[in-house]
């Protein structure tokens, strides 16, 4: 059937006004899945050039044959078709982001940052120290720096929450930049759900005292990081730290061995290892824990570690070291919590209720004053606090302290059980129930932990 001219010319409009819609719409979504994904935005202009490169040549197409109905019809279903099967081969062809592991680093495939993001990024990389607070606020402008340059900079969020994490977490608690730790690790998984590094960030920004150390769903975290990426180092050690403090031994070993064998340069692993002696009860060891920590490099070698060294020693009958080692770095840090711990366990184990009630009194004390003290570590220094408590026989509030130290991070089943520092308090009803109740919490992440190991 044949138009009029003034028929066709409202089809004409109609049609490119509908098609140019589409193309919008298709864009749209298509920008969207770029940002969900991770994509090039390269990929992106490059559909968009297509999708509305294709208006004109629609239109006329559209013009010629607008004739009769059922040509136009043909038309229209030929420019449309056209156009999606174009579409559907440049995204079957690009593929969305992926991230493979090399060496223990994930590599960017299909995808890479601008050269100046990237440039920010490894400025970063070279300044990260989290043992020095100047050199981690140099390290967290530049991460940044490359998030501003590529909003779809994945790694360099990662990178970002990583160091607002070691931030909060050991050298400026009352920065309080937990949540910003959370918030980057969160946007860098939002970008990218199959990135390694992104998921080992959401895991340890998990771990705080603000959040009370939900340990189950970091390890969750560390698991699927391991899965993406089998030789990522940290995420070992942070497999480690969960295994010991919920009290695994045989587990937190055979990880921090995976973290030595695939970043032997890097010591963190062997404080931790030292570290584990201690806060696993493993008496058996603290011979060959206290002539390891020898290697650790002055720069791990933190008070807390030192406060485990002073226990060890005093422990295996070391008096004089354990003393002389607790008066030496306390005249270097005269208010450090961990360190006061330790002296009030060697004062009470002395019989010195006196002066481990006064210690005790200086960390709860310093506890009001933020600027003082490591949050990080918290839950240690209640739990020696605790255990001085319960040897100067004040088993009430010795058992309260314990309960805090659970419910805040340290859920040891190991240690209460091996502790002889508690053995004063093992007939007391409140003890045997928050025992009883880390036994069947122990029992529980075993199977978890047998689920995710097969």
């Amino acid at each position: 059937m044949e138009v009029d001219n003034g028929t066709r010319r409202k089809r004409f409009f109609g049609f490119v006004g509908v098609y140019a819609g589409l193309m919008w719409g298709l864009v749209q979504v298509v920008d969207f899945m770029a940002t969900r994904f991770g994509w090039d935005p390269g990929i992106v202009n490059l559909i968009t050039i297509v999708s509305f490169g294709s208006i004109p040549a629609a239109s006329v197409i559209s013009f010629l044959n607008l004739s009769s109905a059922r040509s136009t019809m043909v038309a229209r279903l030929a420019v449309i078709s056209v156009n999606v099967l174009l579409i559907v081969g440049v995204i079957v062809w690009i593929r969305p982001f992926s991230a493979k592991a090399k060496d223990g680093v994930s590599t960017l495939v299909k995808s890479s940052p601008s050269l100046q993001a990237m440039t920010w990024y490894n400025k970063g990389k070279f300044w990260f120290n989290p043992y020095d607070l100047a050199d981690l606020d140099t390290a967290i402008q530049c991460f940044t720096k490359a998030t501003q340059e590529d909003p779809t900079f994945a790694l360099a969020y990662s990178q970002l929450s990583r160091a607002y994490y070691f931030k909060n977490s050991y050298l400026d608690p009352e920065s309080h930049n937990a949540e910003k730790a959370f918030m980057f690790a969160s946007n860098a998984l939002a970008l990218d759900s199959n990135l390694a590094e992104a998921h080992l960030a959401y895991a340890a920004s998990l771990l705080t005292i603000e959040n009370k150390y939900p340990y189950e769903q970091a390890y969750y975290g560390i698991m699927k990081a391991l899965r993406l990426n089998p030789k990522m180092a940290e995420a070992y050690f942070y497999l480690s730290d969960i295994y010991t403090h919920l009290g695994f031994s045989e587990q937190a070993r055979a990880a921090l061995t995976k973290c030595g064998e695939f970043n032997p340069a890097d010591f963190s692993f062997k404080a931790d290892r030292f570290a584990d002696a201690w806060v696993l009860g493993d008496s058996q060891n603290f011979s060959f824990a206290l002539e390891e920590f020898k290697k650790v490099p002055t720069r791990n070698a933190n008070p807390f570690f030192i406060s485990f060294q002073i226990l060890m020693l005093d422990y295996e009958g070391r008096r004089d070291e354990a003393e002389n080692c607790l008066e030496m770095n306390l005249a270097k840090f005269p208010n450090e919590p961990n360190l006061l711990g330790a002296k009030a366990i060697l004062l009470a184990k002395r019989k010195d209720t006196v002066g481990a009630l006064k210690a005790i009194a200086q960390i709860e004390n310093d506890a009001k004053n933020p600027k003082i003290g490591n949050v990080k570590f918290t839950h240690h220094v209640i739990y020696n606090i605790g255990a001085a408590l319960a040897q100067i026989g004040k088993k009430r509030e010795a058992i309260e302290k314990l309960q805090w130290a659970v419910d805040n991070g340290f859920p040891s089943y190991t240690m209460f059980k091996r502790d002889v520092l508690l053995n004063p308090l093992r007939s007391e009803p409140a003890f045997i129930a928050l025992f009883n109740r880390l036994e069947k919490e122990y029992n529980r992440f075993q199977k978890i932990i047998e689920e995710n190991t097969k």
